[in-house]
């Protein structure tokens, strides 16, 4: 949505902020999201991990 994400973070938005917040939220309102916070990650876990999450769905 190219908006400063120090402001989403501080709650500071514009007000021409919000219409290109709710298209980014609209976007990915009906999308699958797996996050994994797992810290010092390798790249071939990272690999390992991505592989399963696209096998599993």
């Amino acid at each position: 949505g190219r908006i400063d994400q120090t402001r989403v973070r501080s709650g500071q938005l514009e007000d021409e902020d919000w219409p290109r917040l709710t298209s980014a939220v609209n976007l990915l309102k009906d999308k699958q999201l797996f996050i994994d916070d797992t810290a010092a990650l390798s790249p071939n876990e990272m690999r390992s991990r991505l592989r399963r999450v696209v096998r599993e769905h």
